[in-house]
């Protein structure tokens, strides 16, 4: 009944005290379980030298990143480098499916979604659905004999090496903090679906419905 009690205080002590430099460090612990939209309105209720602060600032850096990634928004624009030193933006996918996969060799969950993406790939890519793959994985210098490897790190898609320094920025904008994170760009350019793995079935289900069986 304690802890209750205290879980519930604590929340609102970090939604309703504005001048406290702790009660923003409190709400940036626990922003993941709230909207954007919500964190936002939050934040401006706080005075100008909490925002100011450390924390503040650190807090309003997680409301840019929450806000570029939430289905629902249109996240930002960017150009990145892709492992044949082409230049690729976003811009570049409006009108089509697009789905950023961030993926990582050695993760279960990417040994089971890779496959399936692969297959959904060659069913819809001619009607408009495009892969973009991010990995912060390094490029094999060979072709490796593996046909697991070889799949992952010499798709049919383009893709892009996070630990260069030109493509740095993306794993922070687009918080890539696992793998193998799914997220699904409308071709108006807005976020339909983030997630892990999971995030395969209502893609596949949103293709099937938007370019048929």
């Amino acid at each position: 009944m304690r802890s209750s009690e205290l879980s519930e205080a604590l929340k609102e002590f970090r939604n309703t005290a504005d001048d406290s430099e702790y009660a923003a460090w409190e709400y940036l612990q626990a922003v993941n379980r709230v909207s954007y939209s919500e964190a936002a309105e939050r934040f401006t209720r706080f005075t100008p030298e909490i925002k100011s602060s450390t924390i503040g600032r650190k807090l309003e850096q997680l409301l840019k990143v929450m806000k570029n990634i939430e289905p629902g928004n249109t996240p930002s624009e960017f150009t990145v480098i892709t492992s044949d030193s082409a230049r690729i933006s976003l811009s570049d996918y409006r009108g089509k499916y697009l789905l950023i996969y961030h993926w990582g060799y050695g993760c279960p969950g990417t040994t089971w979604v890779h496959p399936r993406l692969l297959k959904l790939y060659e069913e819809y890519h001619d009607k408009g659905f495009e892969i973009l793959g991010f990995t912060g994985d390094k490029q094999p210098e060979t072709l490796s004999q593996d046909s697991e490897v070889a799949s992952l790190f010499y798709p049919p898609w383009a893709t892009v090496y996070t630990n260069q320094k030109e493509n740095s920025f993306i794993a922070d904008d687009y918080y890539f903090n696992g793998v193998p994170i799914l997220m699904v760009i409308s071709p108006e350019g807005k976020t339909l679906l983030r997630g892990y793995s999971g995030i395969y079935q209502p893609l596949k289900e949103l293709l099937e419905k938007e370019m048929g069986k």
